[in-house]
């Protein structure tokens, strides 16, 4: 007759064990990001293009008024590739999936690190109110003497000295934009 004990170790190899090896769920979901710069229609319909072909993602809605972008997102690794590509088309803001919050991809600035020059690049510029709000966003970081915005190749340079490169990154992710700071920048660490 079993004791207590194996029965015990047989309940929880039964019920527990199962449940530690079962796959993270994909919960579905809408998907919002809010903050995002977006002042024109060319805002919208890039924001829109950039998650349109997307598995998993649908009812995608782009709010000029409220700065928000809200889809569906049929899993947490679609909500994911959403935020991903929202990023890569240059727009940046505060995501949430059903309730929890849903980081945006590293920009490559690292804390402390200084630089003399530091290139921004893939930002969302499509028009002049773009260029002119990511200008406005920089022109109080610290150090900046310099800001060169290049629309057509959706950059921007900015030359000083000692610029935080995280805090450049944190003023343009303020005003809705994501960008990567680029390699090339003439870096020293302080």
């Amino acid at each position: 007759m079993p004791t207590a004990r194996v029965y015990l170790c047989s309940l929880f190899a039964l019920f527990v064990i199962p449940q530690l090896f079962q796959p993270a769920t994909c919960e579905a979901g809408k998907v919002t990001v809010k903050g995002v710069h977006m002042c024109c229609g060319g805002c919208q319909t890039i924001a829109e293009d950039a998650l349109s072909d997307l598995e998993g993602v649908d009812e995608v809605v782009c709010d000029l008024n409220t700065k928000a972008i809200e889809f569906q997102a049929s899993s947490s690794k679609a909500a994911t590739l959403g935020i991903k590509s929202l990023a890569a088309a240059g727009f940046f803001g505060k995501a949430d999936h059903a309730s929890t919050p849903l980081p945006f991809p590293a920009s490559g600035a690292k804390k402390g690190l200084k630089a003399n020059t530091v290139l921004l690049t893939g930002i969302h510029l499509c028009c002049t109110a773009c260029v002119t709000a990511s200008h406005k966003a920089l022109t109080g970081v610290k150090g900046v003497t310099v800001i060169d915005i290049d629309r057509n190749a959706k950059s921007i340079k900015l030359t000083g000295d000692g610029l935080d490169t995280q805090e450049v990154v944190d003023a343009l992710n303020r005003a809705g934009f994501y960008g990567l700071v680029s390699k090339k920048a003439e870096s020293r660490s302080r």
